[in-house]
């Protein structure tokens, strides 16, 4: 959906005149519009990347990171903090059980 340059109403891609005001939609409106959908497209693959790097190297930021920038779809974002949060979790639990068996010295 573009805004039309007259009225500001969004005109679907496929139309010519705005169903609004009447005015003719250009084909450079159509590519103003596309560069800025490849735009946000590098945008969001640059964020996924460093968000995916972070995560990998140094969880601790790239948690809080993946939630405020939103590179992934919210239930991806759900998904990835769980599986840490149960990693962690195990970790703890591991270390938990080995420092209580017997035979464990201080």
């Amino acid at each position: 959906m573009n805004p039309c340059k007259m009225c500001g109403r969004p005109v679907a891609e496929s139309f010519q005149f705005c169903p609004y005001c009447g005015e003719k939609m250009t084909p450079r409106t159509f590519q103003n519009h596309q560069s800025h959908s490849l735009k946000s497209e590098q945008d969001s693959t640059a964020r996924r990347l460093i968000a995916t790097l972070l995560l990998i190297f140094y969880f601790p930021l790239g948690l809080p990171y993946m939630w405020i920038m939103k590179p992934f779809s919210k239930k991806t974002r759900w998904i990835i903090s769980l599986a840490f949060l149960s990693a962690i979790l195990l970790g703890f639990t591991m270390i938990i059980i080995w420092t209580t068996l017997p035979g464990y010295s201080h």
